[in-house]
């Protein structure tokens, strides 16, 4: 009888233990399944024509109208990164943009610098002219993600912690927010995201880009991530990187004058005069 309560108490002191072990491990799971986590990688519009080689390759448009001819190598930079600048002999640069992939490679189109600095963005729309298809969805330096559209369409909003706060090339700081305004050929699955770096083509040197210095260009590092859904926090995150389209360059507010309040000077002459009139007014009363 005396083992049967040793026993019981033991369970009664177990169970709480247990109890507790249980609901850690089902908060670990609730955790795990509310932070998905993105593999990463990194892309850019590189510049061209500076290779030299025996013969070069044609960058044509859909009506096979020469654009530009390039060493092969670099044609094949132009195609994997969806853009590129190609500089001309006078040192001016040209922006040539992926539209669609033909037999013999893909086809470009020349982007006017004016709108779109960088690129366009692959918009989803089979249903009109290619050319029409990507217009307007510019590309936007640190805030783009090249994404599957049947995983994150146009427009998603994801918001990335480990980018909060991160100090960029213009000097002002990441709010962790990106946007999908590309698609990647190679990018597939719901946790595939490329980051676009504008023309900072240095990929793999965490020195001269911020987004390898904290590994985003490592597809072995899994970074986690959240989908905004909320109406307005989407709508303000597109309006505040003017989604569609290349955000506006800021704004300098000009600085006011500082106005100084200039003090009149001291009459200190009033002073003067009342303390000899004091001092008459004393001796006169003799000094008392």
């Amino acid at each position: 009888m005396k083992q049967i309560h040793v026993i019981t108490s033991l369970l009664l002191i177990l169970s709480p233990v247990s109890s507790i072990a249980k609901k850690s491990s089902n908060k670990k799971s609730t955790q795990a399944k509310s932070d998905p986590v993105l593999t990463p990688t990194v892309y850019c519009t590189p510049t061209v024509g500076d290779e030299e080689c025996e013969s070069k390759k044609s960058i044509v448009d859909s009506r096979g109208k020469v654009l530009a001819s390039v060493c092969p190598a670099e044609h094949k930079k132009c195609s994997l990164e969806g853009a590129c600048f190609v500089k001309k002999a006078d040192g001016s640069k040209t922006l040539l943009n992926a539209v669609d992939e033909g037999r013999d490679g893909y086809y470009f189109m020349t982007v006017d610098t004016n709108d779109c600095p960088y690129g366009l963005g692959k918009a989803n729309n089979r249903n009109k002219k290619q050319a029409d298809k990507i217009k307007q969805m510019c590309l936007d330096p640190y805030y783009t993600l090249a994404a599957d559209y049947s995983q994150a369409p146009p427009g998603t909003v994801l918001y990335i912690e480990k980018l909060k706060g991160l100090v960029l090339p213009d000097g002002t700081k990441h709010t962790g927010l990106m946007i999908v305004r590309d698609k990647g050929e190679g990018i597939r699955g719901s946790g595939r995201f490329d980051f676009f770096t504008g023309d900072n083509c240095d990929l793999l040197n965490p020195e001269k880009n911020v987004f390898a210095s904290i590994n985003l260009n490592d597809k072995s590092k899994k970074v986690p991530y959240k989908v905004i859904r909320n109406k307005d926090q989407v709508a303000n995150a597109l309006a505040a990187r003017n989604y569609p389209n290349f955000p506006p360059p800021k704004q300098v507010a000009e600085e006011k004058p500082v106005q100084v309040e200039v003090q009149k000077p001291v009459q200190s002459e009033n002073y003067i005069i009342r303390g000899l009139r004091e001092m008459r007014s004393f001796e006169a009363e003799g000094g008392k």
